[in-house]
């Protein structure tokens, strides 16, 4: 008996037989998820840090394949990069030379799966009172 035929055959996998093994999995998946979204929902407050925000950063950075690099301007890149010659511009990524990169592929990861117009209207559309900004939700459900 490969599938059920009849009703009672149905209910019969549902209650005794693999079906039930399915159902108890579903339901144990379900109610993590569940209270998962409620724990993040009570307890998130924003990003903690500002070193999230830079993490944050690399990790759109990276989402767009523009490799290890941040549009934040840190003054030593700039020294460094005028000391080789290189020069910079205000408006092109440096290289990323401070955070670790581990969280940052994390929340790459997530941002790359999405399509690219969500994923830039995630950092574009600043937030109305009392919503929060949209990155931030994403980017503390990534951990």
């Amino acid at each position: 008996m490969n599938r059920p035929r009849t009703i009672q055959e149905w209910i019969h996998w549902l209650e005794a037989g693999r079906g039930a093994r399915v159902v108890k999995l579903a339901a144990l998946l379900l109610g993590t998820l569940a209270l998962s979204l409620l724990v993040a929902w009570k307890q998130f407050h924003g990003p903690v840090s500002e070193g999230t925000l830079r993490q944050a950063d690399l990790a759109r950075q990276l989402a767009r394949g523009e490799g290890f690099t941040t549009l934040i301007n840190y003054p030593q890149v700039h020294a460094v990069l005028d000391a080789r010659g290189g020069g910079f511009s205000v408006d092109a990524p440096l290289p990323e030379l401070y955070e670790a990169p581990l969280y940052a592929l994390v929340i790459a990861g997530g941002l790359r799966v999405l399509p690219a117009a969500w994923r830039e209207g995630l950092f574009t559309d600043p937030p109305q009172p009392p919503d929060g900004f949209a990155a931030d939700y994403f980017c503390s459900g990534s951990i």
